[in-house]
């Protein structure tokens, strides 16, 4: 997981996604720019395939955060709100 910093313009928004069974990708992109939020099923080969490579590397660069740190960022994120 990761957040993005506030900035004087909105970034572009980023998409959720969860993979089922290495067969289907379920993307979630949040409601932006006025439009609803929109859902897609993709159960293209290739495209789940690209999904599960950009998680493995998600994953693979990760940084293992201790609880204390964690807390300090939630509360962080709090007072931003």
């Amino acid at each position: 997981a990761y957040y993005l910093q506030k900035t004087s313009c909105a970034p572009a928004p980023s998409p959720s996604f969860m993979i089922l069974d290495n067969k289907e990708v379920i993307a979630l992109y949040p409601k932006a720019f006025d439009r609803d939020e929109t859902i897609l099923s993709i159960k293209h080969p290739e495209v789940v395939n690209m999904y599960a490579d950009y998680f493995d590397s998600l994953w693979a660069n990760a940084q293992k955060l201790d609880r204390t740190k964690v807390y300090d960022l939630i509360e962080e994120l709090k007072a931003e709100l």
